[in-house]
């Protein structure tokens, strides 16, 4: 059983990565939406009778008390640490606040901010301590929006106006898209551009949000397919004792998803780095290589690297195997591709240096992620 703490159509990731476990090892799956109370739960459990559950708890659905299960094993998803026995199966905040920094120090900002999500939850905080400390290592201070508890237009009201007193260029990082939207509707009304006065970067590439936004917004894309998947596997051995009880595991993002909400205001540096990309991107499929991209620019390699890292904060190694992998996940998707079309599609590219490009990026080799596609 899978019972979910809020909308079905919310954790389609999720529910992804738990039938993909389900039908490579012959599980049924029973999705429950919506069951808080005491009575609900116990009323359901009393009928399916289930072997195991997963509770999906990102929104703090304190009603899934441990002792309405019993002694039925019970794996919760982004559950807060120390549910008692219980498996917790979460993203990795640490992860993801440091890759909101380490987008926003690429900017030219002068000071940072972290705005938290409205309830006073744990992935919220794992998120900004780890961006605070990663900014700070960075030498930029770090603030953090402490608005009341309050409706969402007074919450606007206070974010507004505490935007406003924030040092520009500002660099934000917003605990989920749904607060970046926040962010942004917030700093429309206090006058500020972006991303000229303030960048932003969400999490979750909540696409309804990121896209349609005035100005869109970069985004971390955490795995919550392979969250779903994990939770799945950890039931699964509490079922078969396998796994003890009182773990604690964590799913990983996959990259940032970078838009207009964390562009770089043009420089010489800049145009020239799109430049080399837009050069990266046409012959991605030729193999190209550091030596390709000094050649055609006619600078020295050390000038190139040089540039080219001033105008969007990596190498052009990095860039080319950011290519690599957008272009391999786009021959799988497209294509249901194997390994070896891939890489002859990508120049030859070799086996062993595909796999270091998808485990820098995923933490899977090309044939685990390509197994869960």
């Amino acid at each position: 059983m899978f019972m979910l703490g809020f909308a079905r159509h919310s954790c389609r990731a999720r529910l992804d990565g738990i039938y993909r476990y389900a039908a490579k090892h012959r599980m049924r799956i029973h999705v429950v939406e919506n069951a808080y109370s005491r009575n609900d739960i116990k009323d359901l459990i009393d009928f399916w009778k289930p072997s195991g559950i997963i509770c999906s708890c990102g929104f703090g659905t304190d009603g899934f008390d441990t002792k309405l299960f019993g002694d039925i094993p019970v794996v919760y998803y982004d559950a807060p640490p120390g549910r008692g026995r219980c498996v917790a199966v979460m993203s990795d905040g640490e992860q993801i606040g440091r890759a909101a920094a380490r987008e926003l120090l690429r900017l030219d900002c002068s000071s940072a901010a972290f705005v938290p999500f409205a309830e006073d939850l744990y992935w919220s905080r794992e998120r900004g301590r780890a961006f605070i400390a990663e900014m700070n290592a960075g030498g930029i201070k770090c603030a953090t929006f402490g608005g009341p508890a309050a409706s969402s237009a007074k919450r606007m009201q206070y974010l507004s106006c505490w935007l406003k007193t924030l040092p520009r260029r500002c660099a934000v990082f917003a605990a989920n898209d749904i607060v970046a939207e926040e962010v942004e509707n917030a700093a429309e009304r206090a006058g500020l551009r972006m991303p000229r006065d303030i960048a932003v970067v969400g999490v979750d590439n909540h696409e309804q949000i990121c896209i349609n936004l005035p100005v869109p917004l970069t985004s971390i894309q955490v795995d919550f397919e392979q969250g779903g998947y994990l939770a799945t596997d950890k039931l699964a051995g509490l079922v078969g004792e396998t796994v003890k009880p009182g773990g604690m595991f964590r799913y990983p993002m996959l990259k940032v998803v970078r838009r207009m909400s964390t562009h770089i205001l043009p420089t010489p540096a800049a145009a020239f780095s799109d430049r080399i990309s837009a050069f990266i991107h046409d012959h991605v499929r030729d193999g190209v290589t550091v030596d390709d991209v000094v050649k055609a620019f006619g600078y020295s390699r050390r000038q190139t690297e040089n540039l080219f890292r001033a105008g969007c904060g990596k190498s052009i190694l990095a860039a080319i195997h950011d290519a690599v992998y957008d272009q391999a996940c786009m021959l799988v998707k497209k294509r249901k591709a194997s390994i070896a079309y891939v890489a002859d599609s990508l120049g030859g590219i070799s086996r062993s240096q595909l796999d270091r490009i998808f485990f820098a990026r995923t933490g899977l080799t090309v044939r685990a992620w390509l197994d869960r596609k």
